[in-house]
């Protein structure tokens, strides 16, 4: 199974990446397609003989429905709606972190992504703050930052 990206993809959905995140999605979704309908047809048809929501496991288990069976549901639905997220807003890659900026009414909010860092950092700045957390990156500032050169000094001193 092909689906060993999904998380990227969902970091990608996060930054506003869209693109690659759909071509992620794509290839789980090409790789689950021909197992999930039978698996469905199995699902559907137990649902429609329990009378009790509460006795489907036990039901799913004694007709040879299997844990990974219901993983690889999961992920091919997951996949599905990863895929029809619309648009794409371009990132920016700046010293190994991809980020992109929203301006948000009064705030500007800076959402990222660093696969080299670790840890925790708390960055507090003068109208609003930064944080680290195991490469995800999330800012908000309020009022809005026109400079690239401004964000890329704050991404800097985060990811130090």
């Amino acid at each position: 199974m092909s689906c060993d990206r999904i998380s990227e993809a969902l970091i990608y959905l996060w930054i506003g990446e869209s693109k690659e995140a759909e071509n992620i999605s794509k290839e789980c979704l090409q790789s689950l397609r021909d197992s999930i309908s039978k698996i469905r047809e199995k699902i559907k048809e137990i649902k429609a003989n329990v009378e009790e929501e509460y006795i489907l496991p036990f039901y799913l288990r004694e007709k040879g429905i299997e844990t990974e069976d219901l993983i690889k549901l999961a992920l091919y639905e997951l996949s599905r709606r990863i895929n029809m997220f619309p648009g794409n807003s371009s990132s920016k890659n700046f010293d190994g972190v991809k980020y992109n900026v929203f301006y948000s009414g009064q705030k500007t909010i800076i959402r990222g992504y660093c696969k080299d860092c670790k840890g925790y950092k708390f960055e507090d700045i003068d109208r609003g703050f930064l944080i680290k957390l195991d490469g995800l990156i999330y800012g908000e500032i309020l009022g809005s930052i026109k400079e690239d050169s401004e964000i890329k000094k704050l991404i800097s001193e985060l990811i130090k």
